[in-house]
């Protein structure tokens, strides 16, 4: 039969390790180098091993569950996060036990592993908590970073961080480098002194080397040539807008800055060219966006001459009418022409068809006896 004593401390362990996996969880992310997971069968069997010294801690077999973790502590090539976790578990049998000693080493190790970590003061003893604090006064230091932008991409040492929502880290004392990173700006890297039990403020301001653009249309589903590289077709803002729609958009992200052409096409329409040469405030990095461009539709006129009357005319494959016929409205650019006659291919040809503006008229002779398909 378990003692009262013992009882009580298996119940303090149980209360304990509810909070464990909160209290561990590291402010980097998946990109960290040094969290990375090992294969899947290592890791399922690493996660075994501590899912049963928390039931050997549960069952108050603190003896068994202090041996588990000290052998796994010694094996080489363990995660990071499973050291961190196993460290936890560990210093909060040494409190259970009141080896508060032995609970103050492990809150050196963990913290050299994890500075952000704090014990959860609701359970843990106020005598331990005072020996953290101890420890973590003596390891570690506050730095407030003021990012921008604010999304930027963090990296302390080798680390990538998430940035708390009060953007203050908690590091080891002592020389850390911080480089932001963010597409559309210059990197930057600065290092700094991070003094034990004081909070120091750094600013990392980025520089942008692009912008981000809006291209505006009338009509909609313009093609949007970046320096001759499609970059996306126009369209218009989903909603109901009635008889005066908004023109259709294209949201053009991180052009680098200097001369661009942005050239407009659309089928049926004269292509546009837009020449700019765009820059950035760093005070209003707002993007920019250009003024709608309205293109003209374009249409041409084709004369088919010498043909039977009563062939069918087909344009690009769409019937287009009957001979004879003084011309036939299409748009301009590459048309295929074709004549049929009771059902049959008597004449195709392909017409390079100009805006009606520049001598657009095409003249087509057939030869019904020469051209015969």
């Amino acid at each position: 039969m378990k003692s009262r004593n013992t009882t009580w401390r298996a119940g303090i362990v149980c209360l304990l390790l509810l909070s464990i996996t909160a209290a561990i969880t590291p402010a980097v992310s998946q990109d960290d180098p040094a969290a990375d997971a090992p294969p899947a069968a290592s890791a399922d069997s690493i996660r075994a091993r501590i899912d049963a010294i928390r039931d050997d801690l549960v069952e108050a077999r603190f003896e068994n569950a202090l041996a588990a973790v000290e052998g796994m502590l010694a094996e080489p090539g363990l995660p990071e996060a499973s050291r961190a976790e196993l460290l936890v578990l560990r210093s909060q049998t040494h409190v259970s036990f009141g080896d508060l000693d032995a609970a103050e080493e492990d809150f050196r190790q963990i913290l050299r592993v994890r500075p952000e970590y704090v014990p959860d003061a609701s359970l843990t003893s106020k005598k331990a908590m005072d020996r953290f604090y101890k420890v973590q006064a003596d390891l570690v230091g506050k730095l407030r970073v003021l990012l921008d932008p604010a999304d930027a991409r963090l990296v302390v040492g080798s680390r990538v961080i998430v940035l708390p929502a009060d953007g203050v880290l908690t590091l080891l004392a002592g020389e850390h480098r911080l480089r932001a990173e963010r597409e559309g700006f210059d990197p930057v890297e600065q290092t700094v002194e991070i003094a034990a039990a004081a909070e120091s403020t750094l600013e990392m301001r980025l520089v942008p080397n692009s912008r981000t653009v809006v291209l505006r249309t009338e009509p909609d589903g313009v093609e949007v040539f970046l320096d001759g590289v499609l970059a996306g077709v126009t369209q218009r803002p989903e909603g109901l807008y009635g008889s005066n729609p908004p023109p259709a958009e294209l949201v053009i992200e991180n052009v680098p800055l200097g001369d661009h052409d942005f050239e407009l096409r659309k089928e049926c329409f004269r292509d546009e060219l837009l020449v700019d040469s765009l820059t950035v405030d760093l005070l209003q990095r707002t993007p920019k966006r250009y003024e709608p461009v309205v293109l003209v539709a374009a249409r041409s006129s084709l004369t088919l001459r010498g043909g039977p009357d009563g062939a069918d005319v087909f344009l690009d494959g769409k019937a287009a009418g009957r001979l004879p016929h003084d011309s036939f409205e299409t748009c301009p650019g590459s048309r295929q022409i074709e004549l049929r006659f009771k059902d049959r291919v008597i004449w195709r040809s392909t017409a390079e068809l100009r805006p009606l503006d520049v001598n657009d008229v095409v003249h087509r002779t057939v030869h019904l006896m020469e051209d015969l398909v």
